[in-house]
């Protein structure tokens, strides 16, 4: 070691003076010009110290300086990132395609502000309503014409039929096996909301039919304690879309009288009936706070000490059942059954203190339909109205079956015919 050091020490001594002079200067020169550059490194780390952002490779080799170059302060800058889309529309019963049912989030978002308002005198008819194979375009088109009831013969009541089968002990929905109860009450609920929207008070009732009659009397028992879960249901929502009047049960007195298919005696039917109507009662109550309201489907004078045993306590109005097949019925027959009705109907009304009205008028006829029918069913219309004033009764309206359905077999709808203009004559006098 020591000889290296030597041999060093001799080698610098001993290298040509003007050489030593030479380097020693540059080295000043370098000093002088701060020409000791960093490296990309270490410029990186000292600019980025505090923060975790990352520099390109790029970048770390171009000149951090603040100012840019003249290219870079000619060119637009713009967003790294995608602008926002704009927000769709909310979609509502006003602008839904209706080719499907609506969902309860579309029903709902229609039904803002919705309250319920009372008439004093119910005018309306059974519009073919929502529960219908026509969609799209087409199902728009019902849906103008079942409101144009309003105008065209001033109608204050949409009347909304929620009508069940009773099938292998189960209640379905009318239609074909793939439908649903769900959308069966979307339906409905859609067809009150718009009904509500249009300026209309909605009435709805719900019932229903065995399709081959009960087996016995237990059956028909059966049949009615399930019925109660159907209730429930559909009282929820007519309180949540406020809905005026609720007919929860039908009309039980036709059901268990004839439709049941069973041989009862009257005392059977009533009291069987007034159980009906007790569970009914006791059902809708517990959610619905609008007016109930009962169908009685069976009135004349045979069966008058029935009716006044029935009990109908517990319901804000009674409604009747009332109407002619015009191709089996004189007009004068007709009227003298209406006039009996009225008749049980006021003795009925005064000892329940509750208020009465013909929840249903069905004046239809055969198919095919020809101009001498229809001129028969406003016939029978102007009969209708003419026996009313005539009574003098104390009633609160009338809802007539039907506005605008087709049916298979028969007809009964008004609109188009002679009797629309006899409705809507009368209607804009009450």
């Amino acid at each position: 070691m020591q000889k290296y050091l030597n041999n060093q020490t001799i080698i610098t001594l001993t290298m040509p003076r003007y050489v030593f002079s030479f380097l020693m200067g540059f080295l000043l020169l370098i000093l002088l010009t701060g020409c000791i550059q960093q490296t990309p490194l270490q410029e990186q780390s000292k600019e980025s110290s505090g923060t975790s952002l990352k520099v390109s490779p790029l970048e770390a080799e171009t000149p951090q300086a603040s100012q840019q170059s003249p290219l870079k302060e000619q060119l637009p800058e713009y967003e790294t990132t995608a602008p926002a889309s704009p927000p769709m529309e909310k979609v509502t019963l006003e602008n839904f395609d209706w080719f499907s049912i609506p969902s309860w989030e579309i029903i709902d978002a229609s039904a803002i502000d919705l309250n319920r308002k009372y008439v004093s005198f119910l005018k309306g008819a059974v519009p073919m309503g929502l529960w219908i194979s026509e969609r799209g375009p087409e199902a728009k088109r019902i849906i103008a014409d079942n409101l144009s009831m309003k105008e065209r013969i001033n109608a204050n009541v949409y009347e909304i039929r929620l009508t069940f089968i009773y099938r292998n002990g189960a209640f379905r929905q009318p239609g074909p096996e793939f439908e649903t109860t769900d959308r069966f009450l979307r339906s409905a609920m859609a067809d009150a909301v718009l009904a509500k929207k249009h300026g209309l008070v909605v009435h709805l009732t719900a019932g229903f039919m065995p399709e081959k009659g009960f087996k016995s009397k237990e059956d028909l028992l059966k049949a009615s304690d399930k019925w109660n879960g159907i209730v429930a249901e559909v009282s929820q929502l007519a309180e949540k879309y406020k809905i005026e009047y609720f007919n929860p049960c039908g009309e039980p007195d036709h059901l268990i009288r004839f439709d049941s298919g069973l041989s009862l005696s009257e005392s059977e039917v009533v009291h069987l009936s007034n159980e009906y109507y007790s569970k009914c009662i006791s059902a809708a109550r517990k959610f619905f706070k609008g007016k109930l309201v009962v169908q009685l489907g069976d009135v004349y004078s045979e069966i008058k000490n029935s009716i006044f045993d029935l009990n109908l306590a517990g319901f804000d109005m009674i409604g009747m059942l009332t109407g002619a097949h015009i191709d089996e019925t004189g007009v004068q027959e007709f009227k003298n059954n209406l006039r009996e009705a009225i008749s049980i109907m006021e003795e009925l009304s005064k000892k329940h203190n509750k208020p009465w009205y013909i929840s249903e008028v069905w004046i239809y006829g055969d198919k095919p339909v020809t101009e001498e029918k229809l001129q028969k069913q406003a016939e029978f219309f102007k009969a209708l109205f003419q026996t009313l004033d005539a009574s003098d009764a104390n009633y609160s309206g009338i809802l007539i079956m039907n506005w605008n359905m087709e049916e298979e077999d028969i007809f009964a709808s008004i609109k188009d015919t002679p009797a629309e203009r006899i409705v809507a004559e009368y209607f804009s006098e009450h």
